[in-house]
């Protein structure tokens, strides 16, 4: 009988092991994770329309979903943040329909060109000139304008493009009366009367230029949807 027991034991001893102490093991090998860096080639997944394409694609509601993003706090896109817009970029071996991984969780880095702009503004003196017409000045510009045209006494934001044309273009700065053709005009007002307009005024503006300029980055995204992790500026 003392043999049976012992067998049993034994038997019962390497149960044990094959039932607790192998799916330990087995659990620390899978649930640590495995990184790998795998150089591959890259190709630009958009491309920027052309120069003389672009004052015809990007109008007024390009305009509209910019003051979204930038005031209304609306999301970007996955190429870009509020700081910086970089050229969206994927393996090149994926084919034309397919853009991101179908599953796992990678990232992508490659140097690739970063896209950003700055404003540069100066507060313009406002003179009035008639009943509801205002004159904006600065030494380098002057526009006139009712700014509280068809308000209804709601506060009324206006914005007077370049000056890169004969001026006859409505809402849009004169070459006659502006030194700097890379200037825009934005103007916020609002009536302290909606009835009578005349009656003071809460009335703001800038005249400001904006600069654009591209840099090469160093660019880290996510492979599963293209948002930017990381970008730092190289040279």
């Amino acid at each position: 009988m003392s043999r049976h027991w012992n067998v049993f034991w034994a038997g019962l001893a390497l149960c044990m092991i094959f039932w607790g102490i192998a799916p330990l093991n087995s659990s620390l090998l899978t649930t640590q994770g495995v990184i790998r860096h795998i150089e591959t080639p890259f190709k630009s997944l958009k491309k920027l329309p052309p120069l003389d394409d672009q004052q015809a694609s990007m109008g007024s509601f390009f305009l509209y979903t910019s003051y979204s993003v930038a005031w209304l706090g609306e999301e970007v896109h996955s190429f870009m943040t509020k700081r910086l817009i970089a050229m969206p970029f994927k393996p090149a071996s994926y084919d034309e329909g397919q853009d991101y991984p179908a599953q796992g969780n990678e990232s992508w880095t490659v140097q690739t060109r970063v896209y950003q702009t700055e404003l540069e503004c100066t507060p313009s003196e406002i003179t009035a000139v008639r009943r509801t017409t205002y004159k904006f000045s600065t030494d380098n510009c002057t526009y006139s304008i009712d700014p509280i045209l068809n308000s209804n006494g709601t506060p009324n934001m206006m914005y007077i493009g370049f000056a890169n044309d004969n001026g006859n273009l409505r809402y849009h700065l004169a070459k006659t009366e502006c030194k700097d053709p890379n200037l825009f005009l934005a103007i916020w007002a609002k009536s302290r009367n909606a009835y009578n307009k005349s009656d003071g005024l809460d009335l703001n503006a800038l005249y400001c230029k904006p600069s654009y300029y591209y840099q090469i980055h160093e660019v880290t995204v996510s492979g599963g949807d293209g948002s930017i992790l990381k970008a730092d500026p190289v040279g």
